[in-house]
């Protein structure tokens, strides 16, 4: 049986394009997947991203690898700020994964119930509402 948490991440990163430096911050959701033969992250909201490995550690990482891929490749196709804070707000961050959101609340329902926990992970209490991502991006340079 595939062992599923529900968890929430937060990142700041700083991220270059053509002529601007843009501070990237996001609190989403994720669903980490114990597949008995390793990890996947799946995003939740943002939806569009995933990463796997053969231990949580390395699934969290290649999460975050193709997070910043993402974030990267909307930077050197946008030729001004506004058009990066625009394609990065309205074609990744707004977008989730109604799937995976399912399979989020049916995970924190089975934690809830038996209290499991991922040691090295901070336990945050979460409401019953789905809880919004958040954003902000803001330029620097």
């Amino acid at each position: 049986m595939i062992k599923k948490y529900p968890l929430i991440f937060s990142y700041q990163d700083l991220v270059e394009g053509n002529g601007f430096v843009a501070r990237v911050e996001i609190q989403g959701r994720v669903l980490l997947c114990d597949e008995g033969d390793g990890f996947w992250m799946y995003g939740v909201h943002p939806g569009g991203v995933a990463g796997g490995g053969t231990d949580c550690e390395t699934a969290m990482c290649q999460f975050k690898e193709n997070y910043m891929a993402v974030l990267l490749d909307i930077a050197e196709e946008a030729s001004t700020f506004s058009q990066f804070k625009s394609q990065v707000e309205e074609e990744f961050f707004s977008q989730d994964n109604p799937p995976n959101a399912i399979d989020w609340f049916k995970a924190l329902a089975e934690v809830r119930k038996t209290g499991v926990t991922l040691k090295d992970l901070n336990h945050v209490p979460c409401p019953d509402s789905m809880p919004a991502c958040k954003w902000s991006i803001s330029k620097v340079k």
